[in-house]
């Protein structure tokens, strides 16, 4: 299938699951994180978009806080690119016209010095590609980073998709997070 009709079908599925349910799926994500025991690094967040029923990232900024920095974007959907800035769990963030958060802090971090960057997606398939809102911002994003950094994704789902149309341009995973597995790409 194409992006097109699985990001139609992936936020069909996603706007299906109730309230409590994501809350319980957000739990079991913020655990498998845990357990990667990550300390002392530069992390890229993204912060959930509550309109679009996202994983709730907020614990996991609360949780990862407490032994490395983190980084959250300001999207410029005039120029589809994205700026990052250092957060805490008692950063201020207001809603773009998006309903995406964004940080209102001004320390920023340039692409090249994070080290993992949690990536958004509707779906992901067996060798790391991922659908997310068709946009591209993660894929120019991520296209910056240093070559050691690892992109890792979450996702509601636990499925593998086929994804028919993959461009030069799409940037791959190194992991993904799903609910009851997690996914290692070469």
């Amino acid at each position: 299938m194409n992006k097109k009709e699985l990001r139609k079908i992936f936020k069909s599925k996603r706007s299906l699951i109730s309230k409590s349910e994501l809350k319980s799926i957000s739990e079991v994500i913020l655990d498998k994180i845990v357990s990667l025991q990550i300390s002392g690094k530069k992390i890229s967040l993204f912060l959930t978009i509550e309109n679009q029923n996202e994983i709730d990232t907020f614990p996991i900024l609360k949780k990862l806080e407490i032994s490395n920095q983190i980084f959250a974007s300001k999207s410029d959907f005039s120029t589809f690119y994205m700026k990052h800035y250092r957060i805490t769990s008692d950063s201020t963030f207001t809603l773009n016209e998006y309903g995406i958060p964004e940080p209102l802090e001004e320390e920023q971090i340039t692409e090249n010095e994070f080290d993992i960057v949690f990536v958004p997606l509707l779906a992901v398939d067996q060798f790391g590609n991922r659908v997310g809102y068709g946009k591209g911002f993660y894929d120019r994003f991520l296209s910056k980073c240093n070559p050691n950094c690892q992109f890792i994704g979450i996702s509601l789902f636990d499925d593998l998709v086929e994804i028919d149309d993959i461009s030069i341009e799409d940037i791959k995973l190194k992991t993904c997070i799903t609910p009851n597995k997690i996914y290692h790409f070469e």
